[in-house]
């Protein structure tokens, strides 16, 4: 399945989408390490919303929503996404 999570990200400079791509992609690295079923697959910022929206193949929201964390993006609502078809 895939998930989006969804998050608040106050004001941030133009480098700020690399940050949180290189964070999200380490956390799930980590996670995958571990033993999960993970993959980071996008990340987004909105930067008119203050929203950074994070895109995962996992095994459960959870494991969506531990990674977000851990990559400092804390407080997401996580959401089931479709689409992305080439």
């Amino acid at each position: 399945m895939r998930y989006l999570v969804e998050s608040y990200l106050p004001a941030h400079d133009g480098d700020e989408l690399e940050r949180v791509a290189a964070r999200a992609r380490t956390a799930a690295d980590e996670l995958t390490r571990e033993g999960a079923t993970l993959r980071y697959i996008e990340a987004f910022l909105v930067p008119e919303d203050e929203m950074c929206l994070l895109v995962y193949e996992a095994d459960s929201p959870e494991l969506a929503a531990e990674a977000s964390a851990r990559a400092g993006i804390a407080d997401g609502r996580v959401l089931e996404a479709t689409g992305g078809l080439d």
